[in-house]
C-alpha cells in the first residue's frame, strides 16, 4: 500500500514539473526577418510592383454604358469604386494576375474573383456579383 501511495505521489509531481516546464503559448513570438512582408496589401505596393498598374474604366449601366469615371489601381491593394455596373480593364485587352470584385466598399461583402486572362471586360456586375461593385482588388 506504501509503495502505491509513494509510486502515485511520485508520478504527480513529476507531472508538475513537467507542466511547469512548457511554455506558454500565448506569450508574444519574437520579431521574425519575413514579419515587415506579411501583409503586403498594406505596405507600399509601388515599391513592390514599380511598373505594375491597372487602369480600369469604370460604368453606371451593364455592358459598359453611361460611363462613371477612371481609376489606376495598383496591385496587392483594396481600392473603393463609385457603384459600378461594368467595367474595362486596360482598355478591355486582357493582363496578368487576378481581379476580384466586391459588393462592400473594404473588399468584403460578396466577391468574385476571376483571372484577368479571361475577365477583362466585366460587362455585368449584377449578374457576376449578384449586386453592383464597390470595390476592386488586384493580385498579380
Amino acid at each position: 500500500m506504501v509503495n502505491i501511495m509513494l509510486a502515485t505521489a511520485i508520478l504527480i509531481a513529476s507531472k508538475l514539473v513537467a507542466g511547469a516546464s512548457i511554455p506558454d503559448t500565448q506569450t508574444t513570438v519574437a520579431k521574425r526577418q519575413d514579419d515587415k512582408n506579411r501583409n503586403i496589401c498594406y505596405g507600399d505596393n509601388k515599391k513592390q510592383y514599380p511598373n505594375k498598374i491597372l487602369n480600369i474604366e469604370m460604368f453606371a449601366q451593364k455592358y459598359q454604358s453611361d460611363r462613371i469615371g477612371f481609376k489606376t489601381i495598383n496591385p496587392n491593394r483594396c481600392y473603393v469604386l463609385p457603384t459600378t455596373a461594368s467595367c474595362l480593364l486596360n482598355g478591355g485587352t486582357p493582363g496578368e494576375g487576378t481581379i476580384m470584385f466586391c459588393t462592400g466598399t473594404n473588399c468584403d461583402g460578396y466577391c468574385r474573383t476571376k483571372p484577368r486572362q479571361v475577365w477583362y471586360t466585366p460587362a455585368d456586375m449584377q449578374y457576376d456579383l449578384g449586386g453592383l461593385a464597390n470595390s476592386v482588388y488586384w493580385t498579380i
